[in-house]
């Protein structure tokens, strides 16, 4: 008998059939597609809207992604701020975890009070939205690439993830 091959996502669109947590949805989608889920709100159900990317940011395994617990403030282009926290971090991404989505921010400031051996600094980025998803706390997983951010903040993150990984 031949033996069946069953894409990843297949693979991904069984699993979510069979109770997937939203955040190893977020994990697993994140790893097999050069693409952006933006979770909307209509009519009381959640819909994914696939957007492409051009450039899929770099891989976890190429640059350190390290666990990250500083929280800031997330400024979005309709002028609302929300407090977040991150929950992953590296030299070419960030993920964090925020009470509401990116509501159209397609370029989002990020302000994080961060703090690595006793130092401390305050890291702002304008950042770029790869990912918004909703989990089953109520609250969205949202992975950014940085747009603009400084050396010395480059270097600060840096430090923290050579540290840690």
């Amino acid at each position: 008998m031949p033996s069946q091959h069953i894409s990843p996502i297949k693979m991904l669109l069984i699993s979510t059939q069979q109770h997937l947590d939203s955040y190893q949805f977020f994990l697993a989608i994140t790893s097999l597609c050069s693409c952006t889920i933006m979770t909307t709100l209509e009519e009381s159900s959640m819909t994914l809207d696939l957007h492409p990317v051009k450039d899929k940011p770099m891989s976890i395994s190429h640059s350190p992604y390290v666990r990250c617990f500083w929280t800031g403030s997330l400024y979005l282009t309709n002028g609302v701020v929300m407090p977040i926290h991150c929950t992953h971090i590296s030299t070419q991404m960030i993920e964090v975890e925020a009470p509401d989505g990116l509501q159209g921010s397609k370029l989002v400031k990020l302000e994080l009070k961060a703090i690595h051996e006793g130092k401390t600094a305050t890291i702002k980025a304008l950042c770029d939205p790869q990912l918004d998803v909703f989990n089953e706390h109520n609250k969205h997983y949202i992975k950014f690439t940085y747009h603009t951010i400084s050396n010395k903040d480059v270097s600060f993150i840096k430090e923290f993830v050579d540290a840690h990984s």
